[in-house]
């Protein structure tokens, strides 16, 4: 049984040909075969049997139809090459889109209206991707602005929270919806002083189980230490973030939660080296030991990792000074505290 062309949409070209062989029209179809021209009026949806594509006369119908076509395209590949554009772009690369597809009509039929959609669709996308900026944000917080330039800041100044967001953080590029919905730049500055100090209270915590002559030195040295800012770990200054593509809020996330602390430790990594040196270490050992912990800060492969191995390196300055108390019979530790209590209670007591 053969296939009725008819009801695939398909006009009968042999019954044209005979209807309307009289007007002595001719037409062409999109693979270049001539037949002649159906009563003078080409039918708005004709297709070519052959080819299965609409004939280059086939009407407005047919070209309206391609030239939507051409613009459905074009926008769907523009926006997989820019997909920021936003309701204006879309709406310009649309009305651009149309614009094509009409004056492609006119040039070159369905086909041409196609073309032409396709190509004013992706217009507006490429220039865009080509243009638009990238988000950024890039912080810093490791100097201090003076009169004559800018200075390497020291522990103490950072648990000052104004003089933190006045003199030492400086948001200097932030561009491109970011999008943190943290409060802005003044926000931002906040919980990153608010980490900072968390961090020096966690270190002070651990010094003041020790001696108190031995943990006022230390106290001292700690808040005195000016922190390293030259060093450079995965492109970023140790105090410093710098983050950009369509994953910054995750990444700042990722340092605000772990990996600040851990760089502001090795931030100020030569009070631990005179720390340990002050717990009996050798000097060498001492900074044997930091080195190694730095340098596989410096290796690790994510901020999550970089987060850990300074959680670590705190949990071995705090084992070096239990030791410490345990070998010189100090016992200014908790327990300690509570068993001197008791016993000077039981004194008085006698």
């Amino acid at each position: 049984m053969g296939i009725d062309k008819k009801s695939l949409g398909f006009s009968d070209v042999a019954n044209a040909a005979e209807s309307a062989a009289s007007a002595g029209k001719i037409f062409t179809d999109a693979a270049g075969n001539e037949f002649p021209a159906t009563n003078g009026v080409p039918d708005p949806t004709e297709l070519d049997p052959d080819t299965a594509l609409p004939v280059k006369d086939s009407g407005i119908g047919a070209g309206i139809g391609a030239g939507l076509l051409g613009i459905s395209i074009g926008s769907a590949l523009g926006s997989i090459i820019n997909s920021d554009l936003t309701g204006l772009q879309q709406g310009i690369s649309f009305g651009l889109g149309a614009a094509g597809a009409v004056t492609g009509f006119l040039i070159g039929g369905p086909v041409g209206a196609a073309i032409g959609g396709f190509i004013g669709s992706l217009v507006v996308p490429i220039i865009t991707a080509l243009f638009k900026k990238t988000p950024r944000l890039d912080i810093d917080f490791d100097s201090v602005k003076t009169e004559v330039g800018r200075r390497a800041a020291e522990v103490a100044e950072f648990l000052d929270p104004e003089f933190f967001k006045d003199s030492i953080a400086q948001i200097s590029v932030k561009r491109g919806g970011v999008g943190l919905g943290r409060g802005g730049d003044e926000g931002i500055k906040d919980i990153i002083q608010e980490k900072i100090e968390e961090t020096i209270d966690a270190v002070q915590a651990i010094i003041f189980k020790l001696p108190s002559d031995l943990a006022k030195q230390l106290t001292e040295a700690l808040l005195n230490t000016t922190v390293d800012i030259d060093t450079v770990v995965k492109g970023e200054r140790l105090l410093e973030f710098d983050a950009k593509g369509k994953e910054i809020k995750k990444k700042f996330e990722a340092f605000i939660n772990g990996e600040l602390s851990a760089k502001f430790l090795f931030a100020i990594r030569d009070f631990f080296t005179g720390a340990f040196e002050a717990l009996g270490v050798l000097p060498e050992n001492a900074q044997a030991f930091v080195d190694e912990q730095f340098d596989a800060f410096k290796n690790a492969g994510s901020r999550e990792e970089r987060a850990q191995i300074g959680q670590e390196f705190l949990a071995s300055f705090n084992a070096f000074v239990d030791a410490f108390n345990i070998v010189s019979g100090n016992v200014n530790d908790s327990v300690g505290r509570m068993l001197q209590k008791e016993e000077r209670g039981y004194r008085l007591a006698a």
